[in-house]
């Protein structure tokens, strides 16, 4: 499956089968297990089909390959994209780690939403980079797991593996409030 990350409209079949065929030719190359450290390998791979399109392959079922296109799109209209993809990284690690940790400890969980905004800077020499992260979640539980909440908040001000492997890069702050 390909996510489409585009104004893309409708388009034709054959477009859609070139682009599936540039999958499989991009991804046939894709390699699992253990690095030389002995750690497992996350690969995602990376084309730059033209200076309109990229594709992002994750290599898994679970997460959808991207497709960026950015044609029709105005040059000024095209920033962020990466910024956007680590929001999102971080948001999504947050907010499974902190779903696991309610449910690890009994709480049934019926919905966590949220945002994440990502604000940028200039570094010491002048390059343009994310400064702060705000991430802000919302959790809807019963009452009865409202002492649980409250733990996991705890637990949840070090973050999860994304956010605390960027925190000594950008400041990173986390709300988790309860859905009335």
């Amino acid at each position: 499956p390909v996510l489409w990350l585009s104004m893309w409209s409708a388009g034709n079949l054959a477009e859609a089968v070139v682009l599936e065929n540039r999958f499989t030719d991009f991804t046939k190359k894709s390699k699992k297990g253990k690095n030389k450290k002995g750690n497992m390998s996350n690969l995602v791979q990376y084309k730059r089909v033209s200076d309109d399109e990229h594709l992002i392959n994750f290599g898994n079922q679970t997460l959808p390959d991207i497709h960026i296109d950015y044609k029709g799109i105005p040059k000024e209209e095209r920033g962020g994209t990466s910024v956007k993809l680590l929001g999102a990284s971080c948001l999504y690690c947050f907010a499974a780690t902190l779903g696991s940790a309610l449910t690890a400890r009994g709480a049934e969980v019926r919905s966590i939403s949220g945002s994440v905004e990502m604000l940028k800077g200039k570094d010491e020499i002048r390059r343009t980079k994310v400064t702060e992260m705000n991430i802000s979640v919302e959790v809807e539980i019963d009452d009865q797991y409202e002492p649980i909440l409250e733990k996991c908040r705890k637990i949840m001000e070090r973050g999860c593996l994304l956010t605390y492997t960027l925190e000594e890069a950008i400041e990173i702050t986390y709300q988790i409030n309860r859905k009335s």
